[in-house]
């Protein structure tokens, strides 16, 4: 615990009669942690003067405007990383981020310097190995250190060597940590394990349903008989997410059509989908490559029957689960990290076993049932309005506010 009295008289920081500064390092300057940044500490701003806290920002000099806001102050210092293909050598941009990681943290702890009274930094990412060092470090000074775990595992490289030493960078820096915030329960068990015992606590606080319709949705109403069930596949797209496998439950499911919206990480998995794509007749395949710019994605849900989750390797939580309630539409999904638990609990859909193309086949003829379609489709309504920004906010600020004595 910090004690703010003496916090005072050792390094003229703020008293516990004064408002507790806290700020929120997100290095990402586009694309999901951007997002989820603005709406949360939009939420916080609103509610956080209740519980005497001021929020602010700091994040990437390249900041994309979407994600601005005046609610709070925002400090664009960090050094934007540098996109592969301007590099001409596999070496040279390995070096180029090597360097860009020690720059970019070193100068968020400079400004961590020049700003004693912050006594609460919440990190929604950071380089794992450096975590444990600087989080320790930060803690000796005075500064508590909350990091949201969104991901146990490392899903975007293919090389088991890698996932392990991040793995284990990654527990020891989060057992550096003050506190720990996850969304499920379920994932909040699954880290408690991975860290062993005497670890920080972890704290539970609901993801919020995105707030990106200026209109209310479209109903969610099953398909009529003889109309094809359109299916959606939207995010980021990596091998974990298990396109490939629903890319085969296609084929036995010809009452289906599916769009697939989002970016390609990888040019070889990019390959792969393609050529499944290929398999099935023309017409039952719509492929949207790149980034969905956010004014483009109601309509991508609006029409949509049901949003599939087919996830093969997943210990977190998923932004696009929480994008599917906000647009009122079910789901089947993976009984995978916060999937399984979510859906499950939930009523918005089914869940499936993972990495078996024919549970998925089977899950989806179930959620096209009217009767089970029109029950997810109501849950999906009434979470609407139980999982919001500003209760996530104030859960939130009860975790600064329990490390401060």
């Amino acid at each position: 615990m910090l004690n703010l009295s003496e916090a005072k008289r050792s390094t003229g920081r703020a008293s516990t009669n004064e408002v507790l500064r806290a700020c929120m390092f997100t290095a990402e300057s586009h694309k999901g942690h951007a997002r989820y940044t603005r709406d949360l500490l939009s939420a916080i701003a609103e509610v956080g003067p209740g519980f005497g806290i001021d929020i602010e920002l700091v994040t990437g000099a390249d900041l994309a405007p979407a994600y601005r806001s005046n609610r709070y102050p925002i400090h664009t210092i960090l050094p934007p990383l540098l996109d592969r293909s301007v590099f001409r050598t596999k070496l040279g941009w390995g070096v180029s981020r090597v360097t860009h990681y020690v720059r970019r943290d070193g100068t968020f702890l400079r400004f961590l310097r020049e700003n004693p009274e912050i006594l609460v930094v919440h990190l929604q990412e950071y380089t794992p190995w450096q975590a444990a060092r600087h989080f320790s470090y930060l803690r000796r000074k005075g500064v508590a250190v909350v990091m949201t775990v969104h991901n146990i595992s490392n899903h975007g490289h293919a090389s088991q060597r890698y996932v392990k030493a991040m793995r284990t960078r990654w527990r020891a820096g989060w057992r550096a940590c003050s506190a720990l915030i996850v969304h499920t329960e379920g994932l909040r068990d699954q880290l408690s394990t991975f860290l062993g015992p005497n670890h920080p606590p972890i704290h539970v606080t609901p993801h919020a349903v995105w707030e990106e319709r200026s209109t209310p949705p479209v109903p969610a109403v099953a398909p009529r008989a003889g109309e094809p069930a359109r299916l959606l596949f939207f995010g980021m797209i990596r091998r974990n997410k298990g396109l490939h496998v629903l890319l085969q439950a296609m084929e036995h499911l010809p009452n289906c059509t599916l769009t697939v919206a989002g970016e390609q990480e990888s040019r070889e998995y990019r390959d792969e989908i393609l050529k499944l794509a290929a398999r099935l007749p023309e017409g039952r395949i719509e492929l949207i490559d790149g980034y969905i710019d956010e004014a483009k994605i109601a309509g991508l849900f609006d029409r949509a029957h049901l949003v599939i989750l087919p996830y093969i390797g997943f210990a977190g939580q998923s932004g696009v689960l929480h994008q599917a309630l906000a647009h009122g539409r079910p789901v089947v999904a993976s009984d995978l990290g916060g999937l399984g638990e979510s859906v499950r609990s939930w009523g918005i859909g089914e869940v499936v076993t993972a990495k078996d193309e024919h549970a998925l086949v089977e899950g989806v003829r179930k959620a096209m049932i009217p009767d089970r379609y029109a029950e997810a489709a109501e849950a999906t309504e009434k979470l609407r309005g139980e999982l919001t920004w500003a209760k996530m906010a104030e859960a939130t600020c009860d975790v600064y506010r329990s490390l401060l004595s």
